[in-house]
């Protein structure tokens, strides 16, 4: 089934089966696309919202960014799943490296801040937090996580 028909649907599927259609169509950008010089970029969608995971494998780091996509019906919990969805992509890149990265997430979007304050934290399980001042643009709040192989025992 693909991720819109079951976005309809979402009350029939468990977090697992929407986060794992979410992985499945997830796409590697052309590295042009986004100004991230080295770094490998992958996309995933799901409602309203697309989220951008860049990988700098060299520098042991990812960092991303999310954004509406105009047009298209928010979903309930939208951004919790495309986070956990990214979470499980991070997990994947790092296993094929055999290797412990960074996430950082970093915003000026107020929004962003509370969600990684609250269901951001169950997530990610923050290990790092700081709010760096701007007089201009308003705080920069950051956080940061190691991500390691997954684990795929059950």
């Amino acid at each position: 089934m693909n991720i819109e028909a079951m976005s309809k649907r979402e009350d029939l599927f468990t977090e697992e089966e929407i986060v794992e259609e979410i992985l499945s169509n997830a796409v590697k950008e052309d590295r042009e696309s986004y100004k991230c010089p080295g770094a490998q970029a992958y996309s995933i969608a799901y409602g309203s919202k697309k989220f951008v995971l860049f990988f700098q494998e060299d520098e042991g780091n990812f960092s991303s960014f999310i954004k509406n996509r105009e047009g298209l019906e928010r979903k309930e919990h939208e951004t919790s799943l495309l986070y956990s969805a990214a979470k499980k992509l991070m997990e994947r890149l790092a296993a094929d490296q055999n290797k412990t990265y960074t996430y950082t997430l970093r915003t000026q979007n107020q929004n962003i801040k509370n969600w990684a304050d609250t269901k951001g934290r169950k997530i990610f399980q923050w290990q790092t937090e700081d709010e760096i001042p701007d007089e201009v643009y308003g705080p920069l709040y950051v956080f940061g996580t190691q991500v390691r192989v997954a684990n795929t025992e059950k």
